[in-house]
C-alpha cells in the first residue's frame, strides 16, 4: 500500500476553492438578494437590489470579485490563483465589514 502525502498548502487551497465554488453557487441563485432584508438608513433600496442582481449575474457566469487596497476586479473562478487568494479574502472581508 503506497501512502500518498498531500502538503498543507494543497489542503487549504483546495478547501478554499471548494468554499468559493459553494458561495459563487448559492450567489448565482440568488441568495444575497435574499439577505439584503431590509434597507439601512442612508441607503437606497434601487442601489441594494441593483447590487444584488449584478452579483447574481457576475455568478451566473463564475466571475468572483476580487479587492486590493481600492482596486477591484472580476475574475473566472477557474482562473483563480493561490496568488488572488488574499485579493478574493479581501473583498471578502470588506462586503462583511462594510
Amino acid at each position: 500500500m503506497v501512502k500518498r502525502s498531500v502538503s498543507p498548502s494543497h489542503d487549504s487551497w483546495e478547501a478554499f476553492m471548494r468554499m468559493e465554488r459553494e458561495q459563487l453557487a448559492q450567489r448565482a441563485q440568488a441568495k444575497m438578494r435574499r439577505m439584503i432584508g431590509r434597507v439601512l438608513p442612508g441607503e437606497s433600496e434601487e442601489e441594494l437590489v441593483d447590487f444584488a442582481l449584478e452579483d447574481q449575474l457576475m455568478a451566473q457566469d463564475r466571475y468572483v470579485l476580487l479587492r486590493q487596497g481600492e482596486k477591484v476586479w472580476a475574475k473566472h473562478i477557474d482562473d483563480l490563483t493561490r496568488p488572488d487568494r488574499q485579493a478574493r479574502l479581501s473583498t471578502r472581508r470588506r462586503w462583511r465589514d462594510g
